[in-house]
């Protein structure tokens, strides 16, 4: 039981279920033709940040990866660039898979978000 709840409630886990929750919406609104709301944003991007540091930290475990200084502020500045660099410093060439993988999560959940939201239009 403990195993099978680590594993629902791991960071990879959790970074794929918001990763598609929030494109989801946004493709929602994208078929509203109307802008996301501030709040929503913000609140996106919080759990963003954080989901993204919790699976760099527990991964960094399995690969035991130096560390910057100030990884937090290097990962809000620029974390499509420093993820991908650590997934093929890590992964090598699986890197590609899971790089794929996240992006079509992000198109294909903001496509059928705007398709939801372009029937809820009508």
């Amino acid at each position: 039981m403990n195993k099978a709840f680590n594993i629902i409630i791991s960071p990879t886990v959790m970074l794929y279920f918001l990763l598609i929750l929030a494109q989801f919406i946004g493709g929602i609104y994208i078929g509203l033709d109307t802008d996301i709301p501030a709040n929503i944003q913000l609140l996106y991007w919080i759990s963003f940040m954080w989901a993204i540091g919790w699976w760099l930290v527990q991964d960094n475990r399995t690969y035991k990866v130096s560390w910057m200084h100030d990884m937090g502020l290097l990962l809000y500045l620029a974390w499509p660039l420093v993820v991908p660099a650590y997934l093929i410093k890590t992964r090598r060439i699986k890197a590609i898979r899971t790089i794929l993988v996240f992006v079509g999560i992000f198109i294909t959940a903001t496509i059928v978000g705007a398709i939801v939201g372009s029937i809820l239009l009508k």
